[in-house]
């Protein structure tokens, strides 16, 4: 009988400490993650006053200022590649995920010319704008994309490159974007979307 009280004892103050940890854990953050690749997508961007709303786009067409090419990081838990054996028991809630990777530059191609200014192969990041989602205000936020890649950005959750110029003539494209990015798991990435038609 004393034995088994001692072994109640023993395990509710194992239960208790584990619970002082867990809470310090949440308290510090809910961990860190890093960008694995990212999901990319043509879509078409319909524009209300400040609101927009993300579309698919209907036969492969669409009009430059409609058209937008939608990123999104997929993300890991940095403590999650350390876990092996050990598992955390919480007592309270974790607190938001930190992410802390960086865009520290990124160009944006394409195979066909664009216009008598921007022939193929040069870098057409001039020519688009950014709408990219701020997590912690829960807000979207509309800007140059060079002025952009100047604050030294951390990854949105999702990030959308929209055209403001329009091509010389209505045209099938498809655009190569090499990003160059500050984190743990990535240094650079690369892809082409689709190939779409631009109308003027």
């Amino acid at each position: 009988m004393k034995k088994n009280l001692n072994l109640f004892i023993a395990g509710y103050l194992i239960f208790l400490l584990l619970s002082v940890f867990s809470c310090s854990d949440c308290s510090g953050g809910g961990g860190r993650y890093s960008v694995t690749s990212f999901d990319v997508q043509n879509k078409k961007v319909v524009f209300d006053n400040e609101t927009y709303s993300t579309l698919d786009i209907d036969a492969n067409s669409v009009s430059y200022n409609e058209y937008a090419i939608l990123i999104e990081p997929m993300m890991q838990s940095v403590a999650a590649k350390r876990a092996f054996l050990t598992t955390t028991a919480y007592a309270c809630s974790p607190a938001d995920p930190i992410y802390e990777d960086k865009f520290l530059d990124l160009q944006i191609t394409s195979t066909s010319d664009y216009n008598t200014n921007f022939t193929a192969g040069t870098n057409l990041t001039s020519l688009f704008d950014v709408i990219f989602y701020e997590e912690y205000v829960s807000s979207q936020q509309r800007m140059d994309l060079e002025t952009y890649l100047n604050t030294n950005p951390v990854i949105s959750l999702e990030t959308m490159l929209v055209l403001k110029t329009p091509p010389t003539n209505t045209n099938q494209f498809s655009f190569t974007v090499n990003m160059d990015i500050q984190g743990d798991d990535l240094n650079d990435f690369e892809f082409t979307t689709e190939t779409i038609e631009i109308t003027l």
